[in-house]
């Protein structure tokens, strides 16, 4: 069987919310792809193509730095903000390079840290990461509205707004995968799921790599005819849902199990934000009774440090929301 990749949707019409038509059929497309893939494309998103462009820029010239430098921003066991070449996903060292900040400094996620001298580097970072924010909260709301649309939340594109706040726990990451001598074993990544709300990921328009997974077994086999490339769209990018957003829609839309091909003799970078909320969240399936909810209550704040802890080392089996199971 052949699978499609995650449609590309067009949501001018959010933005704009001048078409109730053309907005509920957003809603519609969105609904569908959180559903059957937990991503999708979006296109006509109103950011600046030439702050996406100098973005680029300024992630190709952090990894072009010399070694010494990215080393005096490296990240710790006490301090997961900085410069890193050697993450775990699922007790697998990835084949990669990356960086990783916020906006807000926390007692789990520490602070960001910068290189010296690098100004024009750290401005446009933040100017980034304060756009790829903004974005997330539009389609925070169109999440929220989702739920709202089987379960009663009273006020729907507000509900999951108090959240996130000024206390939220966002990242922004750059990545680099180098070639690899051994891309015909070995993956940039392993298949994982996030463990956050939502992701927003602006791909490498020139390399693929990303798949995500609509076969019907674990996909943890390599040649699983089940995992599915998902193209860069030049000017646009990639959403998927996390971990917490399927709690919270109690099973309805489903976190996307993903990974990352290692590639022969190109280089591909990809810039992810990771759309979090505040450490106190207590994160609990939105249902019309509590005898309906498929997950017990959890609390962001312990997730995320667990996770966190399993991607600086190799800890055993990861926290995964199927131990909060019902």
């Amino acid at each position: 069987m052949q699978h499609l990749p995650p449609p590309q949707i067009d949501i001018g019409p959010l933005l704009s919310a001048s078409d109730d038509r053309a907005v509920q059929q957003v809603h519609a497309e969105i609904a569908d792809a959180c559903k059957n893939w937990g991503f999708f494309n979006i296109v006509n998103h109103g950011v600046d193509p030439e702050l996406v462009s100098k973005f680029e820029e300024m992630t190709r010239h952090f990894f072009s730095l010399p070694k010494e430098v990215k080393n005096s921003v490296r990240r710790t066991v006490t301090n997961s903000r900085g410069y890193f070449d050697d993450e775990y996903t699922q007790q697998k060292i990835d084949w990669k390079e990356g960086f990783d900040f916020g906006d807000t400094d926390n007692e789990v996620d520490g602070s960001s840290v910068w290189p010296e001298g690098e100004e024009e580097f750290k401005s446009v970072m933040l100017k980034y990461f304060a756009t790829m924010k903004k974005l997330s909260e539009v389609i925070l709301g169109l999440f929220s509205y989702l739920l709202s649309l089987f379960v009663g939340l009273g006020q729907p594109r507000d509900a999951l707004k108090p959240f996130f706040g000024e206390e939220h726990t966002s990242f922004l990451r750059l990545n680099r995968y180098p070639p690899c001598p051994t891309y015909d074993k070995d993956l940039g990544v392993s298949p994982h799921k996030d463990a956050g709300v939502l992701t927003i990921l602006k791909h490498d328009d020139e390399v693929s790599g990303l798949q995500v997974y609509m076969g019907e077994g674990d996909g943890l086999t390599r040649d699983d005819p089940g995992w599915v490339t998902v193209p860069p769209i030049p000017g646009g990018f990639t959403v998927n849902i996390g971990d917490m957003a399927q709690v919270w829609s109690n099973d309805v839309y489903k976190a996307g199990l993903h990974r990352v091909l290692a590639t022969k003799d190109k280089e591909r970078i990809s810039m992810p934000f990771f759309y979090n909320p505040s450490l106190q969240t207590t994160i609990e399936p939105f249902a019309e009774t509590p005898e309906q909810r498929k997950y017990k209550p959890i609390n962001w704040g312990n997730f995320r440090r667990s996770r966190f802890l399993g991607d600086y080392a190799d800890v055993g089996e990861e926290v995964q929301i199927s131990h909060f199971r019902v």
